[in-house]
């Protein structure tokens, strides 16, 4: 039975039901490999299958450790295995990908063997972000000294030794007699510990640094790395940061996306959470993820598909792997052709050839709706993409300042250094590798319930690379309005590169999803834009849906957002319009043809129409976006004849303020709030706007006297206070109101045929069946 701590079961069910859901359109690539026949292969828990990708496995000895590094040379992402017994490290190029450029190799290339000194034994193996390998040597016998190893990148995809100093490349070998290494892992982003209550540790575990995970005694040690990203390359004295019980066998280690906290393996099937909180010390008693996996050796590692959050667990000795979401319920068992499975690696890297993204609607390398890329068909484009995105729980600033304006004024009571994010967040300290931009304290952090979350965003690819040109293999990813400031003071890398500057790494901020900020949620590309405009042409058009981004997320301040931006369209629509129309007021007559002002009556009705569906409930959204689509169509139908709409064929490419705004929103709802793909153009005609409603039975028989007829009519959101009314054939005896429908007067005898009775929410009409009214004397 598996069981998860009371602590953590506040975590949202919503999260829990679309991880069971999404688990079966899997994207995070988990690769796993056995120590008995050394087969390595990918994991598909929806089908709870594997799939072997080596063909080498017969050559090798005991493959215990895996870990992917991304390959910048060629935008790959390869697979680099620890064969303990035979004292190699084999490379596997572009990750057994099909179609691969370079070619993806199903026998490992040796880029590390044990005859050259250093480990002779390689195991728990991790990499930095600037492709520095960790290695600890785990043998036996004569070998059976514990040792912590740094191999650097040598030339094609090898690894070597560093140059210089008596033992160059070794980190520590001041162990215990019978302490083994049993893990490694380097962390991604700045970590906060509470060092004034706790002077033995540091005040942050930085993008670098390198956590180990021993066993006799059970610990875990801080190897401080340059705090940028890069790990410790040479002698290294730890830093105990956990002090694990006694007994405890501890076997992997992983740090938990959620929050920053960190899984530990034990050999009697316990996985433990630690958690850096204000509270922490080495000392801590440790909350349980998961329980009740019964005795073992056991690997873990965590990976993010889309929105949601896993944790992967290999049961060496009972040949199983597991899958766990957010809330460290059991989702899926593989055990088909697993067999004493020990090396473990999950990415969320992507990784694809451009090839394969020339096709209607673009392909996701990151699973979920989080980043996808459409190229168009036939455009001569080339090489591969690869992307990764570091997400930030916690923004430093918050954590250690208290607040963005704390920040910004220097005033950081838990940081070593008070004015240390006076002129912003240097994202190397959160996430190493992906550049050295610095966000400025305008984007801090997040709007929302817990203020806290951003993501980082980093894409390369081979595309336009040519002699000469400056190779486009840094795409630069923007949130749609905050790209100046998130790259302030750095060269446009396309229109303005600076000479023999290397493939330039982007970033781009995006608020975690449910944080209300307005800005970021949405990514675009802009490698064919020079200039404020930024216009794009056919190329690799890069669309991002922010992270868990749903309907449910219009409650916190987006709903805020798009009541400005509707205010904005209805303000526009006065300014650019010769004939003001003031307040919303029933036209004189129905569907008069433009110029004239009931053109533009109509669409103000509409825009409102739209906002009051918008702001009701999350379920209108989708007819909201579909309804501000109609209007913009409705201007280009009419632009030739009522200025000053411009015309453009190109639709919906903006011509006019009030165009612009109008698709901006509908972008706006698709993308950030529905969090659907809206790439590229709509199809023409658009999509139809939903209907509004009308019914009700009209007297179609009556005496001489009072006659009144009221329909019941509402917009497709159920609302009623844009609508506006028309009839047809109305009897000469009778009034009508075109604001509330109602149909009354002194009826005279006769036979009156052919009424019909339209309501209109500026967006589209409804109309009751045609009737007579046959009145006697």
């Amino acid at each position: 039975m598996f069981t998860r701590s009371l602590a953590l079961r506040s975590l949202c069910a919503v999260m829990a039901l679309l991880a069971a859901v999404v688990v079966h359109a899997q994207n995070i690539n988990v690769t796993a490999a056995n120590a008995s026949n050394d087969a390595i292969y990918t994991v598909n828990f929806a089908n709870q299958t594997i799939k072997v990708q080596n063909t080498d496995g017969g050559s090798l000895h005991s493959v215990r450790s895996l870990v992917f590094v991304p390959n910048v040379t060629n935008d790959q992402l390869d697979l680099l295995a620890a064969d303990n017994a035979g004292g190699l490290i084999v490379r596997y190029f572009g990750d057994f990908t099909p179609g691969a450029s370079p070619p993806a190799n199903t026998a490992g290339m040796i880029v590390w063997n044990g005859t050259q000194g250093g480990p002779a034994n390689p195991d728990a193996l991790s990499v930095d972000s600037a492709g520095n390998l960790f290695v600890v040597n785990s043998g036996s016998g004569t070998s059976a000294v514990s040792q912590l190893w740094v191999l650097l990148p040598g030339p094609g995809g090898t690894f070597m030794l560093p140059s210089g100093g008596p033992s160059p490349g070794l980190i520590d070998s001041n162990y215990g007699a019978k302490e083994t290494l049993a893990e490694t892992v380097i962390a991604v982003t700045t970590i906060p510990l509470p060092c004034s209550a706790q002077p033995s540790l540091p005040c942050n575990i930085n993008p670098g640094d390198l956590l180990v995970l021993t066993s006799n005694p059970s610990a875990v040690l801080l190897y401080p790395g340059n705090g940028n990203g890069t790990g410790p390359l040479g002698a290294t004295t730890p830093i105990p940061l956990i002090n694990l019980s006694a007994g405890t066998l501890p076997g992997g280690m992983a740090f938990w996306p959620v929050d920053n906290s960190l899984l530990v393996t034990t050999g009697t099937g316990n996985i433990l959470q630690y958690s850096f909180g204000a509270n922490f010390s080495p000392n801590e008693t440790p909350g349980t993820f998961v329980s009740g996996l019964g005795n073992g050796q056991f690997k873990v590692k965590a990976g993010r598909q889309g929105s949601n959050v896993f944790a992967f667990v290999a049961n060496n000795n009972g040949g199983q792997i597991f899958e766990f979401n957010a809330s460290g319920q059991l989702i899926s068992t593989v055990t088909s052709g697993v067999q004493h499975p020990q090396g473990l690696a999950v990415s969320n890297v992507g990784f694809q050839p451009f090839a394969n993204c020339q096709k209607s609607g673009g392909c996701d390398l990151l699973g979920g709706n989080l980043i996808s890329h459409e190229v168009a068909a036939g455009v001569n484009q080339s090489g591969n993409i690869i992307e990764d995105v570091c997400v930030v729980p916690t923004d430093p600033r918050i954590a250690q300042c208290g607040s963005c304006t704390n920040a910004a004024n220097g005033i950081c009571t838990n940081a070593a250094n008070p004015t240390q994010y006076q002129n912003g967040l240097p994202v190397a300290q959160v996430c190493g590798g992906f550049g050295n931009a610095v966000i400025p304290n305008s984007l801090c952090g997040a709007a929302g319930s817990n203020s806290s979350g951003f993501a980082l965003v980093k894409t390369l690819s081979g595309l336009y690379s040519s002699p000469g040109v400056f190779p486009l293999n840094g795409t630069v990813i923007e949130s749609d309005a905050d790209l100046t400031f998130v790259l302030a003071g750095t060269n446009d890398p396309v229109c303005e590169p600076p000479f023999g500057l290397l493939p330039f790494m982007a970033v781009a901020w995006a608020p975690l999803a449910g944080e209300g900020k307005n800005d970021g949620n949405m990514l675009r590309d802009v490698t064919n834009g020079c200039g404020g405009g930024h216009t794009s042409s056919p190329t690799a058009s890069v669309w991002g849906t922010g992270f868990a981004l749903n309907p449910g997320a219009i409650s916190g301040g987006l709903t805020g957002f798009a009541g400005t931006d509707y205010a904005n369209l209805l303000n526009t629509l006065a300014d650019e319009d010769s004939i003001v129309e003031g307040a919303l007021t029933p036209p004189s007559a129905p569907a008069i043809t433009p110029p004239n002002g009931n053109f533009t009556f109509r669409l103000q009705q509409c825009i409102q129409t739209s906002q009051g569906a918008f702001a009701k409930s999350s379920a209108d959204c989708a007819g909201a976006a579909l309804e501000l689509l109609t209007a913009e169509h409705n201007i280009v139908n009419v632009a030739a004849n009522s200025p000053p709409f411009t015309p453009n064929a190109h639709y919906p490419n903006p011509s006019g303020t009030l165009r612009q705004r109008l698709e901006n929103l509908y972008y706006t709802i698709n993308t950030r709030i529905l969090g659907t793909h809206a790439m590229g153009m709509p199809q023409l005609p658009p999509l139809p706007p939903p209907l509004p409603t009308i019914s009700g039975a009209p007297v179609t028989k009556i005496n001489a006297g009072l006659y009144s007829f009221q329909p019941t009519a509402a917009d497709f959101a159920g609302n009623s206070a844009t609508l506006t009314y028309s009839i047809q054939n109305k009897p000469s005896w009778a009034t009508f109101s075109t604001t509330t429908g109602l149909l009354t007067g002194t009826a005279v005898k006769g036979t009156y045929s052919g009424i019909a009775i339209t309501v209109s929410d500026g967006c589209a009409t409804a109309s009751l069946p045609a009737f007579s009214i046959r009145v006697t004397g």
